[in-house]
């Protein structure tokens, strides 16, 4: 079972990690260039807000994703990604302004919110500790 949680934990690190880092590559680029306009349908901002949500979102997850790695505020980590799960299915699922153009982007919606899932399992700061301690 530590095995298991170890293995969850890492995988919620690189998960959060990359999602943090290609939102922050997506809202530089969308930023600097007056010719890139960037929409996300299924994000809850809108405009030019939606890309500073982004990057200033993306910097809040790999700080998280920093202070867990180094030990600290592991539960910060795990709402990060709580947040993460809560916009990914309210957004892709219970949005009424946004539609699946295929089976493929339903699937696609589904991998990731599952990824997400699992790596808020893997956030939780209890997961994997065995309940007896070394002396």
């Amino acid at each position: 079972m530590r095995l298991l949680g170890h293995l969850l934990r890492f995988y919620s690190y690189l998960f959060e990690t990359v999602l943090c880092a290609a939102g922050l590559l997506l809202g530089v680029f969308a930023l600097s260039s007056s010719n890139i306009d960037v929409k996300v349908p299924w994000l809850p901002w809108t405009g030019t807000d939606q890309m500073h949500w982004i990057v200033g979102l993306s910097i809040a997850g790999i700080c998280s994703v920093a202070l867990a790695v180094f030990g600290t505020l592991r539960s910060l980590l795990f709402l990060f990604s709580a947040f993460v799960v809560g916009v990914l299915i309210r957004g892709l699922f219970l949005n009424t302004q946004y539609a699946f153009s295929g089976g493929n982007d339903a699937r696609n919606a589904v991998i990731l919110v599952t990824g997400a899932l699992l790596a808020l399992i893997g956030a939780y700061p209890g997961f994997g500790k065995s309940g007896r301690r070394r002396a």
